[in-house]
């Protein structure tokens, strides 16, 4: 749909805000179906590895948020 629009519609600032939100959604939906696997979700070593690459420590429990994440 946001192609179509790129195409069909004039230059504009919202399609191409659309284009990049739309772009940076698909690119973290592998990561939010990884983050969901139970064997992920119960892997210390894994969230290790995640807090290493983000550069910040938190706390995974049961009010843990894939927003806290994103906010980091």
């Amino acid at each position: 749909m946001v192609s179509k629009c790129v195409k069909k519609l004039p230059p504009n600032p919202v399609v191409e805000k659309l284009r990049k939100l739309v772009t940076q959604f698909t690119a973290a939906m592998p990561v939010v179906i990884a983050l969901s696997s139970k064997l992920v979700q119960d892997d210390p070593e894994y969230w290790g590895e995640i807090q290493r690459i983000v550069g910040s420590k938190f706390v995974i429990d049961k009010n843990f948020k894939l927003q806290d994440l994103i906010d980091r």
